[in-house]
């Protein structure tokens, strides 16, 4: 079982992120159409490889590479924090006003 730090490490690599996103869009699966879009040499593009099989993200089946159960998991929470990286100030708004309601709420209910 790989540690959080071993999966963040892998992802925070450009290259392997991009690596790891190119499987999950099902478009460049294949090793050969990888390396030569992303113009890695062998040894860059099979150390990133075995980091991504090594932490459990990806499979091999047949000559294609997908994600595993595991992936699409890290996957769709790295959806989520893209989403709220993107969205932080709508949140921030929103969770600001919340709590100063919150927090009127409160006091008009204590000086009753």
């Amino acid at each position: 079982m790989s540690s959080f730090s071993d999966i963040l490490r892998v992802l925070s690599d450009e290259n392997g992120f991009v690596i790891f996103k190119s499987i999950a869009n099902g478009v460049e699966n294949r090793g050969a159409m990888i390396r030569t879009k992303l113009n890695l040499s062998r040894k860059q593009y099979y150390t990133r490889m075995a980091r991504l099989f090594n932490t459990g993200l990806i499979t091999k089946d047949k000559g294609r590479y997908f994600l595993t159960a595991f992936g699409r998991v890290v996957l769709y929470s790295q959806y989520l924090t893209e989403t709220a990286t993107k969205n932080y100030w709508n949140y921030r708004l929103i969770c600001h006003d919340s709590a100063s309601l919150f927090i009127t709420i409160i006091f008009t209910s204590y000086s009753m």
